[in-house]
């Protein structure tokens, strides 16, 4: 993956996660507990973080 790709996925990851936490204070809830609600409904994939490894 270039350079820029990753830095366009690090952007789309960055807008996620804010989003993510955003709608967990709107429900009062954490934010893990909500990325878990997404991946239970099938809304989001589990941690992506491996492919960000060097």
């Amino acid at each position: 993956m270039s350079e820029e790709e990753l830095k366009t996925e690090a952007e789309k990851v960055h807008f996620a996660v804010m989003a993510i936490g955003a709608a967990a204070d709107m429900l009062g809830i954490s934010p893990s507990e909500m990325q878990q609600r997404l991946e239970r409904a099938g809304i989001v994939k589990g941690n992506r973080e491996k492919e960000f490894q060097p």
